[in-house]
């Protein structure tokens, strides 16, 4: 017979105070909140209530009867436990936010936010701040159980001051708190609805007599009651109006729908699927209703009047929250509407209120509406005919089902913002309306084929106050002039010559010669000369008057200012090929002086110039684009047009800035900076910081091979702050940067465009005259102008959470001692507060204050765990941040305290929601397994420890001022300090240089040795070639055809090099003992000739020519190297034949012989360039990894020792990446090889951490800004601290990199788990008994748990499931040997079906079909735990039954069977979520730790036999 165990103390009057059951039940379950309407109706009748409780409580007797009759008990119990509870915390009230009003209740022009608070029966009040945000929540009690659902405002006593009134749903009653004009409020004043429960008011004046009536939808009676106002502070008693049977009204609204200039009223009956109209009388009185269908299933949730298409008639929309649609009634004015017209809002997002403003001040309406289900506001933007864009969707946050949207200007900018009440999260959420980036279709006005659009500027050339387009083509030889009509459109092109063979580069516009017309200067490339384009006034140009720029000087820029302060215009040209800036001082009549050059510095090449006062002298400055110079220089000037010696700032080596452009981007009245770095496609700033200095260069990446060429500012969403546009070469998009205001920028938007690769110039203005910029651009291989008109949509800001409650609604435990006093602690997870809490156990049983730790917001922490992650034996947390898509690590201190939050990213929308600990390859770290409930999948986390990439703070050893001079590295101990040293060539020097390594981590040197004229080596490697056990070198002479070999004396120095001519451009050497007489032989590739040579070592480190042995044609061998790849003891030859996209083997017989090349193809079109060789797989057989530097990818060929391959390994390193070399190491200490490539055209080294099974990890990318195109990387320990460090090169320098304890994760690797499955729980252990950790999930939306099994060294098979029934649900998974069978069972609790499933394993990963205990009716088990809580030594089960409000025990048998025997009640709707078990109090009993998500609290049940 099971035992029902109370515990001591029981908060009675607390527990009175909760909600009822039903009403309770109706709460959490939040999606069907209201939607049992049946149920509710029939469980409020008394007969019906005592005949389900007697049919409980006769079906739970039942099954405990037969439980304990069939089930075999254990006769050797050692205690049969009570419990005791340890925290007694205060019951925390959650308050499911249902709705709020806003208004400005104290009258300090500033609006204010009311909340009706549903469960804590109380509405919350929050004064607004003039920025938006809210002062903290003040609190009116609308009553014990009343339950207020909805809250309105308005002046009902006519005293100009703003009331509230408050649908009270618990106690029947409309609620009026009279406003005392001070921002505080009179005590509720209540009206009752009789036996209706109020869920929605609406406000009217219904019977013309200029007193606010109101209108209210009730829930449960089907009717709407409408109350007249009589005068001040009374309403009539309610006039009930039917809605029709099951009708189940849950909003209302009120407007003049027949132009009768009185108010009706329109009704969503949620329960019929339809609209209901009552059409008012002049004495407040209606007509019966009539019914327009919203369709079936629909279920229409909210309701809303208004104008949408612009006909002076009312129309209805509502939210169907059914069907997932918004739906809309064009009215006629007469009182009938058009069929239904919808708007999808996305699947499963359960639209809750729909809500009509202004939203982006186009007066056009638009529409908003709180998506419940999918946890966003979703905007429809109107066009102003009854259509509207596409829907927008903001987050309103992880998990806060929003209910309702108040809408209002919050932070007096003339926008209108959003306010959600949050029903799941007890919360309110303001999202903020900012100004935003929006760009309309392209449309193109085309040019002659073949004209070659370069530039383009916008200006009034024809004085009638519109923009036009001046476009200069440079093919053509002329200019383009579009007149524009103020609305967006043009005229055809007015055309004038630049004069023939000109060329034409770049355009400015200005008035010349002040006769009030704007004028046009070009720069011609080809003629070098400016011209000068007179304007008419009436858009047509005179033909040029050309001004030399010199011989050669090839001008590309061209800018007009007045430079000399006559208050004419003057103009500055970039000369390219001149290397200098020139000046032509006008004349005021369009005429200009000779030019006067500013020099820019040899092989400067300067593309691009801007003019502006840099240094605030009121005189300006020419800021200059140095293509060639990796600079931009500044040209002070004097204010007579004479200028100062160019000062410049590097934009980095290989940068190529190709444009410059001067703007306040910061609002400090500075000028700043922005350029182009071509190269590196980025763009550069640099923010002025007064006196014409600027601090250092802030760069932000315009796309991977996007070659950004020209730059505009301007204010695109009209936010009083610079916006940057980038014109690219090489993309199909605009790169726009978003400006905070602060002078930093979002990250890349990229704006389609339909454009031919190619110079792609941009401008800006206004063409259609609507206060939106717009911008312009001109394709230079595309023979067009396109134009993206600007418009204002709007965007929301993220959301800003106020919670409307105390509680913290725990969400999950886990239990540790986290301060090393040997006493066990409590980690709690609160999902609402976004933080989870530490309770420090004592010695005395119980707990200290809590220590609280924040998540970050928005996080929702679903689920916390516990376990020793960095094996210092302390403590560490892992918490699954649902809301933000990661698991968020907290490593202990062992005093209580922990450091900061590190996270790990899940993806998006994953959210994660339960978490395991577990070593899964081996390595004696701790591994992460996740749920993740969002994207249907299980995710693994290895950890890892690849301190020898911490690339930062490089020790710069090594610099070239010549691009490309360092070819090639090698590392060993020359001179026998155990420390690795350096060796490098340096091919342009036609030099090797030697660092010696100190055990610093510094080096001496470099010792510099030639190596022949014009040699250009390219290429080392070190060996002991004269076994005297001194390394020596051999270098590949490119040039000179011919390696050569210097000799070491072990000092660090070596002898003269001797060299030994080979075939046509040796690229590569490799060596080995070829003929086994234990001297070391060589090999070398010689790219131009497709052979290799081989040079047998004479015993004394000289050298005799061998064999040379011949690839296909044109095979190209590029890289080379030796190894015993089919395991007969003999060495073999491995080459990367370039040309022919293949490697070679060439078979040693070990006489100094070998047979001819097989070959294994690498794939058309790949160009392999790299090869090393490694035991990957940790079979003993050797392997081979090729680089491909045609796609970016690594190929690993997994040798079977019989000179075979399996089919390649692939892994890439990115199409655009340009690798060009390798090295394979045991980078993180795992005893399994590693790859590092050296990509170089996107500045990083690629990781690939190999699992030790010919598996490899995703690719790691490091060192992205500290490298000029890394070249190469090579692993070794330089300090002599056994630990590896790294060398890398780059175009100009050699960095040393000293590694350091670094533990991190790699990159989830996902495994899914089934379309809608939503996983909820997660466990680990060994079910096939391969010593190898398994996963096992419970998959709540599929009913069902799923087993990943481990294959090797933390990879998992696909899931294999073990069905529990469609209306199962688990919740929870424990893994535990029930039998004693030494084979790990399974334990799962069912949430829907109120039951625990064993199924037991036979320990090769198969399970007998489920045993089912059952946990109750309604008891909805949510949480299980095991451990042996009796003594018996058996694993027992403990279970959280969330509905029913108890902890209960199944008590194991040992054979895989239980007995439930002990029942612990926690609380009248305590609801506990989670259960965690532990000896808390060190009495060698286990106690029970779990949290209540009814009552916000935890509570441990201490054990007692």
């Amino acid at each position: 017979m099971r035992e029902i165990v109370q515990i001591e103390n029981s908060s009675s009057t607390q527990q009175q105070q909760q909600l009822s059951l039903n009403e309770k039940v109706y709460e959490w379950h939040i999606g069907n909140f209201l939607l049992q309407s049946k149920i509710s109706k029939l469980l409020n009748s008394r007969l019906t209530c005592i005949c389900v409780f007697l049919f409980v409580t006769m079906s739970m007797t039942a099954g405990i009867i037969i439980v304990n009759l069939t089930t075999a008990r254990n006769q050797g119990q050692v205690c049969i436990p009570t419990y005791k509870p340890l925290f007694n915390q205060k019951i925390q009230y959650n308050p499911y936010t249902r709705s709020t009003a806003i208004g400005d209740f104290n009258r300090d022009n500033h609006l204010d936010l009311v909340v009706a608070n549903y469960g804590s029966d109380n509405i919350g009040l929050r004064f607004g701040n003039s920025d938006g945000t809210f002062g903290n929540q003040i609190t009116y009690s609308t009553g014990a159980s009343s339950r207020p659902y909805f809250v309105i405002v308005n002046d009902f006593n006519n005293d100009t001051l703003l009331d509230i009134a408050v649908a009270n749903y618990g106690t029947n009653c409309l609620g009026i708190f009279f406003s005392n004009g001070n921002g505080s409020f009179q005590n509720q004043i209540t009206f009752s609805t009789g036996n209706s429960r109020p869920i929605y008011i609406a406000i009217g004046d219904f019977n013309q007599d200029k007193i606010p009536d109101v209108v209210i939808a009730n829930y449960g009676s089907d009717s709407i009651s409408v109350m007249l106002g009589v005068n001040d502070e009374i309403f009539t008693s309610s006039i009930i109006y039917s809605t029709g049977y099951d009708s189940d009204p849950r909003s209302i609204a009120v407007a003049d729908l027949n132009n009768d200039n009185i108010q009706d009223i329109v009704v969503a009956n949620f329960g019929t699927n339809n609209i209901g109209i009552f059409y008012g009388y002049e004495n407040g009185s209606f007509e019966t209703q009539q019914l327009l269908s919203t369709g079936y299933g629909s279920q229409p949730y909210s309701i809303t009047v208004a104008e949408i298409n612009k006909d002076n008639q009312s129309d209805i929309l509502v939210a169907n929250t059914g069907l997932n649609n918004l739906g809309i009634f064009l009215g006629y004015g007469n009182g009938t509407f058009g069929s239904q017209m919808t708007l999808f809002t996305g699947n499963g997002s359960s639209p809750h209120h729909v809500v009509i403003t202004y939203f982006n001040n186009d007066q056009f309406e638009d529409i908003l509406v709180a998506n419940s289900g999918t946890d966003t506001v979703g905007i429809w933007t109107g066009i102003g005919n009854g259509s509207f864009n596409s829907m927008r969707t903001f987050s309103t946050g992880y998990g806060s089902h929003p209910q309702c949207i108040s809408i209002g200007d919050f932070n007096h900018d003339n926008r209108t913002d959003i306010i959600v009440a949050n029903n799941n999260s007890d919360s309110v959420g303001i999202l903020l309306n900012h100004p935003s980036i929006n760009l309309q279709a392209q449309i193109n006005y085309w040019l002659i084929s073949g004209s070659a659009p370069v530039a383009v500027i916008v200006g009034d050339f024809n004085n009638d106050n519109h923009l036009d387009i001046v476009v200069v083509n440079n093919w053509a030889d002329n200019v383009n002039i579009f007149l524009g009509f103020g609305n967006g459109t043009l005229a055809s092109s007015i055309s004038q010559s630049t004069t023939p063979s000109s060329s034409p580069y770049a355009l400015a516009a200005g008035d010349l010669n002040n006769d009030t017309y704007l004028d046009i200067v070009v720069a011609n490339q080809k003629s070098n000369s400016i011209g000068v384009l007179l304007g008419y006034g009436n858009g047509s140009l005179e033909y040029p008057v050309i001004y030399s720029t010199g011989s050669g000087s090839s001008p590309i820029s061209v800018a007009v200012s007045d430079l000399n302060n006559d208050k004419c215009l003057d103009i500055v040209v970039a000369n390219s090929n001149g290397n200098n800036v020139g000046v032509f001082l006008g004349f005021c009549n369009g005429s200009f002086g000779s030019q006067t050059t500013f020099s820019t510095g040899d092989s400067s090449t300067p593309y691009s110039i801007a003019i502006g006062n840099f240094n605030n002298d009121k005189y300006l400055d020419i800021v200059v684009a140095n293509y060639n110079g990796q600079t931009v220089g500044i040209f002070f000037g004097d204010g007579t047009g004479t200028f100062a010696t160019q000062i410049t700032y590097s934009v980095g080596e290989l940068s190529y800035p190709s444009f410059v452009y001067a703007a306040n981007l910061n609002n400090d009245s500075l000028l700043d900076i922005i350029v182009t770095k071509q190269s590196r496609d980025r763009i550069g700033f640099f923010i002025a910081v007064g006196n014409g200095s600027f601090a250092s260069l802030d760069n932000y990446y315009t796309g991977l091979q996007s070659l950004p060429d020209v730059i505009c500012a301007g204010d695109l969403n009209n936010d009083k702050s610079l916006d940057v546009i980038i014109g690219d070469s090489n993309t199909n998009y605009l790169s726009i940067f978003s400006n905070l205001g602060n002078g930093t920028f979002t990250s890349l938007i990229q704006q389609p465009v339909q454009v031919t690769p190619s110079r792609t110039f941009v401008a800006v203005g206004d063409l259609n005259d609507d206060n939106q910029l717009d911008v312009i651009f001109s394709n230079f291989y595309g023979n067009f102008i396109g134009i993206l008109f600007g418009y204002d949509a709007g965007t929301l800001s993220s959301v800003n959470e106020y919670s409307t409650s105390n509680a913290t609604l725990p969400s999950s435990l886990t239990i540790a001692d986290f301060n090393q006093d040997k006493r066990l602690d409590v980690g709690v997870s609160n999902s609402d507060s976004n933080n989870f809490d530490i309770f420090f156990g004592n010695a005395n049983s119980t707990f200290t204050t809590k220590y609280t730790i924040s998540t970050n917001v928005n996080s929702h922490p679903w689920m916390i765990n516990s376990g020793n992650l960095n094996n210092d034996n302390i403590p560490d947390i892992v918490i699954a941040n649902t809301g933000n898509d990661n698991i968020g690590i907290f490593f202990g201190y062992g005093n209580g305290s922990f450091r900061d939050m590190e996270t790990l990213s899940t993806g998006t929308k994953s959210q994660p929601y339960a978490i395991a600990i577990g070593d899964f390859n081996h390595d004696n770290r701790s591994d992460f397994a996740v749920a993740n409930f969002g994207s249907n999948s299980m995710g693994i986390f290895l950890a890892y420890d690849i301190g020898v990439m911490t690339i930062t703070n490089p020790l710069t050893i090594y610099s070239s001022s010549t691009q490309q001079n360092i070819a090639y590295l090698a590392v060993g101990d020359f001179n026998h300090d155990n420390l690795a040293d350096i060796v490098f060539v340096a091919s342009l020097d036609n030099t090797i240089g030697i660092f010696l390594a100190s055990n610093n981590g510094t080096f001496i040197g470099p010792t510099i040795y030639s190596v022949g004229p014009d040699s250009k080596p390219t290429f080392i490697a070190v060996a002991d070639f004269n076994n005297d056990t001194n390394l020596d070198l051999v270098v590949a002479n490119r040039n000179a055809d011919n390696i050569g070999i210097l000799l070491g004396n072990g000092n660090g120095t070596f002898a003269d090099m001797v060299t030994y001519s080979t075939d046509s451009t040796p690229v590569s050497v490799a060596f080995g003992d070829f003929n086994n007489d234990t001297y070391l032989d060589i090999v070398v590739a010689n790219q131009d000739d497709d052979d290799i040579n081989i040079l047998i070592n004479n015993s004394d480190g000289t050298f005799t020519d061998g064999d040379t042995y011949y690839g296909d044609s044109d095979s190209a061998p590029a890289s080379v190297v030796v190894d015993d790849v089919n395991n007969d003891g003999y060495l073999d030859i491995i080459v990367a034949n370039n040309g022919t996209n293949t490697i070679g083997i060439f078979l040693g017989s070990g006489d100094g012989e070998f047979a001819d090349e097989v070959t294994y193809s690498t794939f058309p079109g790949t160009s392999p360039y790299f090869l090393a060789t490694g035991d990957f797989n940790n079979d003993k057989q050797q392997d081979i990894v090729v680089l491909n530097q045609g796609n970016g990818i690594v190929l690993v060929y997994l040798g079977s020792g019989n000179e075979t391959f399996t089919d390649p390994v692939v892994l890439s390193t990115g199409s655009l990446s340009q690798p060009v070399s390798l090295t394979v190491a045991d980078l993180n200490s795992d005893g399994s090889l590693d790859i590092a490539v050296a990509c170089s055209y996107v500045n990083v080294i690629t990781v690939f951490i190999g699992y030790g099974n010919g598996g490899f990890s995703t690719d790691l990318t490091y060192g992205l800004t500290q490298f000029y195109n890394p070249q190469q990387v090579l692993a070794a320990d330089f300090n002599g601290d056994h630990r590896l460090d790294c060398v890398v090169f780059d175009y100009f320098r050699i960095y040393v990199f000293l590694g350091s304890p670094l533990e991190s994760y790699l990159p989830i690797t996902t495994y899914d788990t089934g379309i809608q499955s939503s996983p909820r729980s997660i466990s680990v252990g060994d079910l096939n008994n391969d010593n190898l950790p398994d996963v096992i999930v419970a998959n709540s939306g599929s009913g069902n748990i799923g087993v990943f099994f481990g294959v090797d060294f933390g990879i998992f098979t696909n899931q294999t499931t073990f069905s529990l029934g469609n209306n199962s649900k688990p919740y929870s998974v424990a893994l535990g040997n029930f039998d004693n069978d030494t084979n790990l069972d399974i334990a799962v609790a069912n949430y829907a079906s109120g039951s625990v499933d064993i199924f037991l394993g036979d320990g090769k990963g198969n399970f007998t079909s489920p045993m089912t205990y059952s946990t109750g009716y309604i008891s909805d088990p949510y949480s299980l735990a095991l451990g042996d809580f009796n003594n018996d030594t058996q694993l027992d089960i403990v279970v959280a039954s969330f509905s029913s409000n108890y902890i209960s025990i199944l008590y194991g048998v040992g054979n895989g069977t239980f007995i439930n025997n002990t029942i612990i009640p926690v609380g009248y709707h305590a609801y506990p979520s989670f259960v965690a078990v532990g000896d808390i109090n060190n009495d060698y009993l286990l106690d029970v730790a779990y949290s209540s998500y009814g009552y916000g609290t935890i509570d441990v049940l201490s054990e007692m036999c």
